[in-house]
């Protein structure tokens, strides 16, 4: 095992700027002229890009597939899964401030318990515009939805339950995104979801605590469910539909725009997404419009886990839910790490405990450098401090290279003794992730030569 090689030139000087142009390029959509700047020469020496690699990965940060749904239930400042704590948005940020007083929730919520305000709050809300898919994804931010409605913009069910959440967070509410899925499949036509029974809606949940329950509220289909007058959180619609119960809507006035739906829509159709319950684990959207938005999906006999987004670390993009079905059967493997986009990411969970990747090769080859290259977000580098790196040689894994105290850099080089490999695996410890996420390993590439 030779001693790790720190190389700043591992990227040669085309090689980088073949990159920056191709990267430049995309961004401004000029994609017709991607075909004139050549791939990086580093794409044909990259064994993890090779057709035939596979990446095993140990968990996923933007998808925590769970059956304990009860810490899902919990109160809000008590859900926690994956590492991963609930998080809310401050009800005195100023945007909510500015929410709340702009749009008078106080005097549209009135007086009474959560779940009596609440559904005032969604009757007042579906009022606010037609369901119609907008021009452009607005950002994650209740004030702004509802100004760009005000001016005519019309959104669809993500919209109305994002707005929702901060109109109950402004009002000192606890709330959440819910997205549900009537099925899962690994392939089917892009715009005939529904056809193929995949597709997917975007609802709410807020915390009575009078009643000590989540209340699913629908904004946008502008309806509860209750069954023998016990109103119902997302979950327990889903049992209700497993169990072959029919809950009862409770529907608002904004339900009449869906009249054409047939008369059986808000008693059978609808509870058949719930399916697929899917929780969002933060609301803070506002303060930080940019961070994980890890997806708590509950499972239960008639339920299989699922993997959003191929794996990918989830970083809020605006299009993150809409019309495009983003999940799929769960998996322990990943592409991201193979893909050659070094844009995209994979992180692991937060978990206190070791975190790995394994790449497993085609067939055996020699191996003499590795590269990993770090994620960069909010302008810092998530620079593993200390990891290990194995390679698997005539049927047993062997230490090849480790690293402690790493610097935050955007690439980590190891010179390893040459080695002909079979897979390669890299080992996190506890507490060995970034400076501020210890327990996370988050990569966006591997790359072997």
């Amino acid at each position: 095992m030779s001693a790790r090689v720190d190389n700043p030139e591992h990227r040669s000087v085309d090689d980088r700027l073949a990159e920056w142009r191709r990267a430049s390029l995309a961004r401004q959509r000029r994609l017709d002229d991607l075909d004139q700047v050549a791939d990086p020469d580093y794409h044909g020496r990259n064994l993890a890009a090779r057709p035939g690699v596979v990446v095993r990965v140990d968990s996923f940060l933007g998808t925590l597939n769970t059956e304990d749904v009860q810490a899902a239930y919990g109160p809000p400042e008590s859900v926690e899964a994956g590492g991963y704590q609930f998080r809310r948005e401050d009800p005195e940020h100023p945007s909510l401030a500015t929410l709340r007083s702009k749009y008078s929730l106080e005097e549209v919520a009135g007086d009474g318990d959560a779940f009596t305000r609440t559904n005032r709050v969604r009757i007042w809300l579906k009022g606010r515009w037609p369901h119609l898919l907008p021009f452009t994804n607005p950002p994650y931010d209740g004030l702004v939805i509802l100004d760009r409605a005000s001016r005519g913009e019309t959104f669809i069910c993500m919209h109305y339950s994002v707005a929702l959440v901060h109109c109950c967070a402004a009002l000192g509410i606890d709330a959440r995104v819910v997205n549900l899925h009537r099925g899962i499949a690994e392939s089917y036509p892009v715009g005939g979801e529904a056809a193929a029974g995949v597709d997917e809606h975007v609802t709410t949940e807020v915390h009575c605590r009078e009643l000590a329950q989540w209340v699913m509220f629908d904004p946008d289909f502008d309806c509860t469910f209750e069954l023998r007058g016990k109103p119902l959180s997302a979950w327990e619609i889903h049992r209700a539909h497993l169990a072959g119960d029919r809950p009862t809507s409770v529907k608002g006035p904004g339900a009449a725009a869906y009249d054409s739906l047939g008369d059986d829509f808000y008693e059978v159709t609808l509870p058949s997404y719930f399916a697929h319950v899917s929780l969002l684990m933060r609301n803070d959207f506002i303060s930080d419009p940019d961070g994980p938005v890890p997806i708590l999906h509950l499972v239960d006999d008639a339920t299989p886990p699922i993997l959003w987004y191929a794996g990918e670390d989830m970083r809020l993009r605006r299009d993150m839910l809409g019309p495009l079905c983003v999940a799929k059967s769960y998996t322990d493997k990943t592409p991201l790490l193979t893909d050659g986009n070094l844009e995209s990411a994979w992180a692991s969970d937060d978990t206190e405990r070791e975190h790995w990747v394994e790449v497993s090769l085609p067939e055996e080859t020699g191996v003499e450098r590795i590269a990993l290259h770090w994620p960069e977000w909010r302008n810092r580098l998530r620079t593993s401090t200390g990891y290990r790196i194995d390679g698997l040689v005539d049927g047993s894994w062997q230490p090849l290279t480790e690293a402690q105290s790493n610097s935050e850099r955007p690439w980590t080089v190891h010179d390893v003794e040459p080695s002909s490999l079979t897979a390669l695996r890299i080992v996190q410890p506890p507490g060995g992730g970034s400076v501020e996420y210890p327990n996370r390993l988050w990569l966006s590439q591997v790359e072997c030569h």
